[in-house]
């Protein structure tokens, strides 16, 4: 089959399911640019994609051209007008009558007076495409519920997250931590809605619990968060790394933890979970739907008896991990959100949309 993407950038996120993808099927990726420079600035690299062809910021004639051509094929639009390009051929799309279109999309954060309006410009996207979108691809619970809530008819509603690419599992033991205690890792932006400042405010009670506490990334807070640390020697600071270097750390670290505000997915989850590690996330990250209280990790609440002193403190009680259980969870996260794995769903999906499957897909990081 031919699949056509339209985002904003060449994902690191998108990356082993595209790969995949392409090993049976024709697979473009069409774009606004390669990379953006915030992602640049915070060690992304651009993916290079075997079998994928890429064209970046086409003009307004050839995607004009490219619709016309592939009318038939499956086309997929990241965000509902969220991005120039992706927006623009959803339009035409729309316009052109084409029978195979899809959405792939993040929840959107509907709190406060900002939140209602944000559902109320949702609820009116969705009555605008529903009819003409054959498959809607939300990330996490949080993703399909939003969507479910303003009116998006469910039957046409599949579970979708992002994928990372898979990495060697056979962890070199001189490279694992010899502590008694485990090391902690926190890899995203240092800002409001990642919520480290209140995350280290609350783990400083507990620095004699883990041997390490790790913080990587860059952002508006990194003065208050470096202020915050004096005199706590084992929560360092790490500022931004590149990937591969962040990759090395997960190595030696036990649990990460994502405590974020509000966050679409978070696929740091997914590395972390690749890499053997165990994760602890707020309720607010889509990827949060990866954890499952007990292996690999567990959700605390902002509300209710499930919150994060509570999580923490339970899962500091744990031994560092061996390097048999980083296998173990490392092999779940291979056979269960691999971009393998996903490319497989996906076509089952569109199986399933055509008639051409029986049984409706679930996505395989929900099953047991």
């Amino acid at each position: 089959m031919k699949f056509i993407f339209w985002q904003n950038i060449v994902s690191i996120h998108q990356f082993s399911f595209l790969e995949s993808l392409a090993v049976t099927n024709q697979v473009i990726l069409i774009v606004d640019e390669e990379i953006e420079f915030k992602r640049k600035s915070h060690g992304w690299n651009v993916p290079q994609m075997k079998n994928v062809a890429i064209i970046v910021n086409p003009n307004k004639s050839y995607v004009d051209e490219i619709l016309k051509q592939n009318f038939n094929a499956f086309h997929f639009f990241s965000g509902l007008e969220v991005y120039p390009l992706a927006t623009l051929a959803l339009k035409k799309s729309v316009k052109l009558s084409m029978p195979n279109l899809g959405i792939l999309l993040e929840p959107f954060n509907n709190d406060g007076f900002k939140g209602s309006v944000r559902s109320l410009k949702y609820s009116l996207l969705i009555l605008k495409y529903k009819k003409n979108i054959k498959i809607l691809f939300p990330t996490g619970m949080m993703g399909r519920k939003s969507y479910e809530k303003i009116g998006f008819p469910t039957q046409k509603i599949f579970d979708w997250g992002y994928f990372t690419q898979l990495r060697d599992t056979t962890y070199d033991t001189g490279k694992l931590s010899t502590s008694k205690t485990p090391n902690l890792l926190f890899v995203g932006s240092i800002d409001k809605r990642k919520n480290i400042i209140d995350t280290v405010l609350k783990t400083k009670k507990y620095r004699s619990k883990f041997n390490e506490f790790i913080i990587v990334g860059t952002g508006e807070l990194e003065s208050e968060l470096q202020d915050l640390l004096e005199g706590f020697e084992n929560i360092i600071f790490r500022g931004g790394l590149q990937n591969s270097e962040v990759k090395i750390l997960m190595e030696k670290c036990d649990i990460l933890i994502l405590p974020s505000l509000f966050d679409g997915w978070g696929a740091v989850i997914n590395e972390a979970l690749q890499a053997g590690m165990q994760v602890i996330a707020s309720e607010n990250c889509g990827a949060s739907i990866l954890l499952d209280g007990c292996h690999r990790g567990e959700v605390f609440s902002f509300s209710g008896k499930n919150d994060f002193d509570q999580v923490l403190a339970k899962w500091l009680k744990k031994e560092p991990l061996t390097k048999e259980k980083r296998i173990e969870i490392a092999k779940w996260s291979a056979n269960h959100i691999s971009g393998e794995v996903a490319a497989s769903y996906f076509e089952s999906v569109i199986r399933f949309t055509l008639g051409n499957e029986v049984t409706r897909p679930i996505a395989p990081w929900l099953k047991k």
